[in-house]
């Protein structure tokens, strides 16, 4: 059974395979075997509110205006992320229309390229095996895995932010003046990209290469330059450009991008798990369940490297050995930037599993070197072969399983219970369900009949309407329907304005977590 299953994906050699094509096959084979684990039940569930919801309906609103320069959300401006993504998520519908599956297509290849690229990256750091084996590793994480059908920048970012960690190598260790120029604008660029998909997270490994370059490991004659001019013109041109137009034309953005985005998430002002444990409760176990299997390898991985260092200190052994320096400094310099921010949550960790991964394969890698075991394709253990098409199949079990299991912030499931008929305008109260407007305008084709309304001296209008002037539409004439969605506590105080405005409850239909209203369209005045 393990044996067709390697052979199926190009880890075990048929008879007649030519040289070229015995190369290319396992490379070929782990590229479509990451595309297709990216690609599963992408379409099967509906879009999880808040933030695929939310991702997807600024989207589908460039689309519909055509400003691909200045995202918004509901008609008005939202800048909480630069707009890559939802570049991405456009260039997608607009091949394969408005649907699901279209939404998460970006997230799901760049999975796919960030194992790829791991796995280049493995192989130029200690070969081919070790490579293949780092590029299966990053694919079977179960954070890796699960963050590639969730519609968020964190898995673009983290392709950006390996391209970037692998550019850097290639200078570091360049042969030529073309090398000693190349790579380092390629940093620039990853880190360009990088910035366009989320902002200063983007640059979390930037602090790790500096001091790499500073420790004695680091400082190899002829290495190439962090960034090079020509890298911090890309950067520059890729990654602040969209926010220089966006400060030039609002100069208000200033104290929004630096106060709000940048020192908010520093200081906590986004209550992410704020605490002062906050780090330990989020992070502890998406570094542990969210590395399984891979993570029960650790231990016998450290005690065989603490052994290979034949007395000699740990701190000390990495200063002089590039490789292990570059990629404890890639995952502990950003882990403490991540943990003293006070704004948390798991998929922050995301970038940091490619340094894991690396590491990972390498200790298995060197756990079988030299050993006379039965491996398939030179690369693994015969126990390993076994386990890990079983370990595969569990993780699209659970991808099938919640998928199809109903969740409450599935935002497809709440559109299809609410009432609808044609030229019913929705009115959306409660921040949170971008979704269901996405899903009501798509259908309706009309931006206008979704308004997002707010309950005066409740919290900042952020350019919505007030709710109370689409309730005053009902003492007026008016050709259309509302469909009011509103929180459990301010049922009531809807019903009542509504009757006091004249208007005709038609239905009402409870949801997780709200009411929806609907109303009946008035067609003359009262008394009329």
């Amino acid at each position: 059974m393990h044996d067709r299953f390697w052979l199926a994906i190009g880890l075990l050699p048929g008879r007649r395979q030519r040289p070229d094509a015995l190369r290319l096959a396992p490379w070929a084979a782990l590229g479509a075997f990451a595309l297709l684990m990216g690609l599963l039940f992408l379409g099967t569930r509906g879009l999880m509110e808040p933030d695929e919801g939310r991702y997807a309906e600024c989207a589908r609103e460039m689309l519909v205006s055509g400003n691909f320069v200045t995202p918004t959300l509901g008609g008005e401006p939202h800048f909480a992320k630069p707009p890559l993504t939802y570049w991405l998520i456009a260039a997608s519908m607009t091949a394969l229309g408005r649907t699901e599956a279209a939404v998460r297509l970006p997230t799901a290849i760049a999975y796919a390229a960030t194992v790829m690229l791991v796995a280049w990256f493995g192989t130029v750091l200690w070969g081919r095996r070790t490579g293949l084996v780092a590029g299966i590793v990053y694919a079977t994480f179960v954070t890796t895995f699960a963050a590639a059908n969730i519609v968020t920048p964190d898995t673009p970012l983290a392709l950006w932010e390996a391209l970037a960690l692998f550019s850097f190598w290639r200078g570091f260790t360049a042969r030529t003046p073309t090398e000693r120029w190349v790579w380092p604008a390629v940093t620039g660029a990853a880190f360009g990209l990088a910035m366009l998909t989320k902002g200063p997270p983007g640059l979390l490994f930037l602090p790790a290469m500096l001091l790499f370059r500073r420790l004695p490991a680091g400082r190899r004659p002829g290495a190439a330059p962090v960034i090079s001019l020509a890298g911090v013109f890309l950067f520059c041109a890729i990654g602040l450009s969209w926010y220089l137009y966006s400060v030039w034309t609002r100069p208000e953005l200033w104290s929004y991008f630096l106060g709000q985005e940048l020192v908010g998430r520093v200081l906590g002002h986004h209550h992410r798990n704020h605490q002062w444990y906050g780090a330990l409760v989020i992070y502890l176990p998406t570094l542990l369940v969210g590395a399984l299997p891979w993570c029960l390898a650790w231990p016998g991985i450290a005690r065989r490297w603490q052994r290979s260092l034949g007395g000699e200190r740990p701190l000390t052994a990495m200063t002089h050995r590039p490789r292990t320096l570059l990629l404890a400094l890639a995952f502990v310099v950003p882990m403490v930037v991540l943990t003293i921010s006070r704004s948390r949550l798991p998929l922050y960790l995301l970038p940091l599993f490619v340094p894991l991964a690396l590491v990972t394969a390498r200790g298995i890698v060197q756990a079988v070197e030299g050993q006379h075991r039965s491996l398939v394709w030179n690369l693994v253990p015969l126990r390993w072969a076994q386990a890990l098409p079983v370990w595969i199949v569990a993780l699209i079990a659970a991808r099938f399983l919640l998928a199809a299991w109903p969740n409450p912030s599935d935002a497809r499931r709440l559109y299809r219970s609410l009432p609808r008929g044609k030229g019913v305008e929705l009115v959306v109260s409660e921040p949170g369900h971008n979704g269901l407007a996405f899903y009501y305008a798509r259908d309706e084709g009309n931006r206008a009949l979704v308004e997002y309304a707010w309950w005066p001296g409740r919290a900042d209008s952020d350019g919505r309407v007030a709710i109370t002037d689409e309730i005053a539409e009902e003492s007026r004439p008016t050709d259309h329907h509302h469909l009011f969605v509103v929180a459990d506590a301010d049922c009531d105080r809807l019903k009542a304005l509504l009757g006091a405005a004249g208007a005709t409850i038609r239905q009402t239909a409870k949801f997780p977590g709200g009411y929806a209203v609907l109303t009946a369209a008035r067609t003359q005045a009262p008394g009329g």
